[in-house]
């Protein structure tokens, strides 16, 4: 009958016969040795690994800095469209409504008020009536005594918004301008 080979632990070895000094049994060695896996990584397989992470969070930070940016000049156009919008609907309404005299105002009229008020907040202030509270509000609160009308989108995107003077050949614009 082959020997029985029972687990190596102090003070037993193979055929179970308690020993005085705990002695090794070679042939179990090896099959213990044989039978063990690797733990662990080596170190070029956590630098690869490390350096595909990096990658790959670079790549996501990169993403949402993008959103954010063009989110904000997403925002930015809808202002300026809001403002051209409200430009326009107070033009409108100006050569629609009669003067002090009761007569209709000429587009003159009309090109002379605009461009006597100076610089753009001056120009702001005259189409608040077309503008939400809130949108006015913003604008007010963020732009100085300027020829730039700011918000925090604008600010964000380091541009500001600009009315220039109403030419005799064109009608007034808001210009988007980068600073």
């Amino acid at each position: 009958m082959p020997e029985r080979i029972y687990p190596l632990r102090r003070g037993f070895v193979p055929g179970g016969e308690l020993a005085k000094s705990p002695r090794l049994d070679l042939t179990t060695m090896n099959q213990r040795s044989n039978s063990t896996r690797r733990l662990g990584f080596t170190l070029p397989e956590l630098v690869l690994t490390l350096a595909i992470i990096g990658l790959l969070a670079g790549m996501v930070v990169n993403t949402f800095s993008n959103l954010q940016s063009d989110s904000s000049r997403m925002v930015a156009r809808q202002q300026q469209r809001a403002l051209q919008n409200a430009v326009d609907a107070w033009i409108a309404s100006q050569l629609r409504s009669p003067g002090e005299n009761g007569q209709f105002l000429s587009l003159e009229t009309v090109r002379a008020d605009y461009n006597s008020r100076g610089h753009s907040k001056g120009r702001l202030n005259l189409v608040q009536a077309y503008l939400d509270d809130g949108t006015f509000e913003h604008f007010d609160d963020a732009s100085v005594n300027t020829g730039r009308i700011k918000s925090d989108a604008l600010t964000r995107i380091k541009s500001y918004l600009k009315l220039d003077t109403w030419g005799a050949t064109s009608s007034p614009k808001v210009e988007m301008v980068a600073e």
